[in-house]
């Protein structure tokens, strides 16, 4: 009798510490909307940029589409905006935008609304429209800043940017640097006395 309990006892130890397979993240809600390098919330690299794959991953959240330039989808509490999933030809994530401050980052503490005190960690700075998105090469967030693109951005000296406070804050599922964007132009070429650029892009 003493055996077959010792042999029970050790079925179940070895059923209980067997590997459990990884299992995906959990959707995300508005209380734990997170940036990390890896992800948004709990988009990642592989989560597909459609309406029913983002409404799965944010069931709390109202996603509206929106088809513009781009195919978005736009996150709403209620009335206010929360950040928008840009979707490639492919219906991959292009990149996350966040639009308010309920969005926290963990790259370098980075917030919507809040003063940005990093343009020492700043690399680089893009022609997004009419406004700079800006990054340190190699990570994956950025910041985009509510002024003019052409002439208030020294290539040479990011702290004009100290002070200011992002209006939104940029996840990419590729790193920054290594990606092409139509319509998009880089800041550090730029004759501030024609607006010519030397690199034709």
């Amino acid at each position: 009798m003493r055996a077959l309990c010792v042999i029970a006892v050790a079925g179940c130890w070895t059923t209980s510490t067997s590997g459990a397979p990884p299992q995906a993240p959990a959707p995300s809600r508005a209380s734990d909307l997170v940036i990390t390098e890896d992800r948004f919330g709990s988009l990642d690299e592989t989560s597909p940029a459609t309406l029913a794959s983002v409404r799965e991953q944010f069931p709390d959240l109202d996603i509206r589409p929106e088809n513009a330039s781009t195919l978005d989808y736009r996150a709403f509490a209620g009335s206010d905006e929360l950040f928008f999933v840009v979707a490639d030809e492919s219906f991959s994530i292009l990149d996350v935008q966040a639009t308010s401050p309920r969005v926290v980052s963990r790259v370098h503490d980075w917030r919507v609304g809040s003063a940005f005190r990093d343009g020492r960690l700043i690399s680089k700075c893009e022609c997004w429209g009419d406004n700079p998105t800006c990054y340190h090469r190699g990570e994956h967030v950025a910041v985009n800043f509510d002024m003019p693109c052409f002439g208030a951005v020294d290539a040479r000296d990011f702290s004009v940017l100290d002070g200011r406070a992002p209006r939104r804050v940029i996840w990419s599922p590729k790193p920054f640097g290594s990606r092409e964007i139509d319509g998009v132009d880089d800041v550090r070429n730029i004759d501030p006395a024609d607006g010519s650029d030397d690199d034709d892009f």
